[in-house]
């Protein structure tokens, strides 16, 4: 993995870590298999696109 991680440590309580990037050969043929449901990468630099409208009625209560 070219990212580095750094774990501080803990001072108080229980450190809980989801690490979704670790996963074993099963992992990656789901990942795999799962692939044509994401979307494209976003471009290194390209702006952030615009959010949509919330669709009508939303947050009317």
């Amino acid at each position: 993995c070219s990212l580095l991680h750094e774990a501080t440590p803990v001072t108080k309580g229980v450190r809980y870590a989801f690490l979704p990037f670790l996963f074993d050969e099963a992992g990656e043929a789901l990942r795999q298999k799962n692939l044509h449901l994401l979307g494209p990468a976003p471009e290194p630099g390209a702006a952030e696109p615009e959010p949509s409208a919330p669709p009508a009625g939303a947050g009317a209560d």
